[in-house]
C-alpha cells in the first residue's frame, strides 16, 4: 500500500509583498512621533526658563518725575537685581550702562522695575528738529506760563500776543529744555513743588529761533506759553 507523501506536507501561504501605502503610513507615523517628542522638548524647556532668573535695574529709592539722571548719580538711584524672567515686563535694563542719562519720564518707586518708559534720554529733546538751538523766554506773568507749572520736559506752544490781543506768531511743539523762577533758580525735582516758573530756555529749530527774535524785535508783544503735551518721544 503507498503512502500519501502529500499527508504530512506543510502548505505554506506565500506572504504578499508590503505595498507602497504601509510604507507611507509607516513614514507618516515616524514624522508625527518625530514633532511630538519636539514639541515636548520645547514645552520643557519653555517651563524650565521661566524659573530663569536674570539680572534686572529697579530704582534703589523713590525718583521724583523730571529728575535728571546722569552718569555721576545713576548708582544713588538705580541698582541691579535679580528677577525671574516670568516676572519681567518688555524692554528692562539688565546693567546701569543701559539706563539712559536725561529725564525721569514719570515717577518711580523703590524696587521698580526701569524700562525704556522710566527715563528719556537727553537726546531725545532734539529728536525731529533740523537744526536745534536753544534760547530763552520770559513770561511777564505766570498767567502767561500756566500758572508756572511748567517745568523741563514739558512741550509747549509759545505764542506772541500783540497789545490789540491778535497772535502775531504760534510756534507748535516747542520742548522746555529748563525751567527757572523769577531770580533765575533752577527748577528740579528737589524745588519743583513749590516752585513757580516763567523763564525758560527752550529748544527749536534756528529758522523758528530766528523768526521768534525777528518778531519779538519788532513788536510789543506778550509772550504766552500753552502746555501741549508732556514730552512725546
Amino acid at each position: 500500500m503507498r503512502k500519501n507523501k502529500n499527508k504530512d506536507m506543510e502548505i505554506i501561504t506565500p506572504k504578499k509583498p508590503k505595498t507602497k501605502r504601509s510604507f507611507s503610513i509607516t513614514i507618516i507615523s515616524l514624522i508625527l512621533a518625530i514633532a511630538m517628542f519636539a514639541a515636548l522638548v520645547y514645552s520643557e524647556k519653555r517651563i524650565l526658563s521661566s524659573y530663569d532668573k536674570s539680572n534686572v535695574v529697579v530704582a534703589k529709592t523713590d525718583i521724583d518725575k523730571y529728575q535728571n539722571i546722569t552718569e555721576k548719580n545713576k548708582k544713588q538711584y538705580f541698582e541691579v537685581k535679580q528677577f525671574y524672567l516670568q516676572e519681567l515686563p518688555e524692554k528692562y535694563y539688565k546693567s546701569l550702562k543701559e539706563v539712559p542719562t536725561g529725564l525721569a519720564d514719570k515717577k518711580m518707586y523703590a524696587n521698580e522695575i526701569i524700562t525704556d518708559l522710566s527715563v528719556k534720554s537727553s537726546e531725545s529733546f532734539v529728536t525731529g528738529i533740523e537744526d536745534p538751538v536753544m534760547t530763552s523766554l520770559n513770561c511777564a506773568s505766570i498767567s502767561d506760563a500756566v500758572g508756572g507749572i511748567l517745568r523741563r520736559g514739558d512741550k509747549v506752544t509759545v505764542s506772541l500776543i500783540d497789545r490789540s490781543g491778535t497772535t502775531v506768531l504760534s510756534l507748535k511743539d516747542v520742548y522746555i529744555y529748563e525751567a527757572m523762577t523769577a531770580d533765575g533758580k533752577k527748577i528740579t525735582s528737589k524745588n519743583s513743588g513749590e516752585a513757580i516758573a516763567v523763564l525758560y530756555n527752550i529748544i527749536l529749530s534756528s529758522k523758528d529761533e530766528q523768526l521768534l527774535a525777528s518778531k519779538l524785535a519788532q513788536a510789543d508783544s506778550i509772550v504766552r506759553l500753552c502746555k501741549t503735551s508732556d514730552v512725546q518721544y
